[in-house]
């Protein structure tokens, strides 16, 4: 190899190392990115578990209230039947 070839071989490597550098730059932003993005939807996904317990708890709450309401209007119907 000709002191030239090393010489054009040199500066392409140089080049290459360059853009290198340059994607780890912007690469290295985006993986503190992604990791944030993770730690946020795990925290979603917490989130999510504790609503849809809520909700399930509500909707215990609401029939027992309702089967409570439909007694309570049996039994005024009954009294007023019997008081007429």
């Amino acid at each position: 190899m000709t002191r030239e070839d090393r010489n054009y071989v040199a500066a392409i490597l140089e080049d290459i190392n360059s853009k290198f550098d340059f994607l780890v730059e912007i690469v290295m932003p985006m993986q503190k990115d992604v990791a944030s993005l993770k730690d946020d939807v795990a925290m979603l996904k917490d989130d999510m578990h504790e609503v849809k317990a809520d909700i399930r708890t509500l909707k215990l709450a609401l029939t027992e209230t309702n089967k409570e309401l439909r007694d309570h209007g049996r039994r005024l119907t009954r009294l007023e039947a019997s008081s007429a």
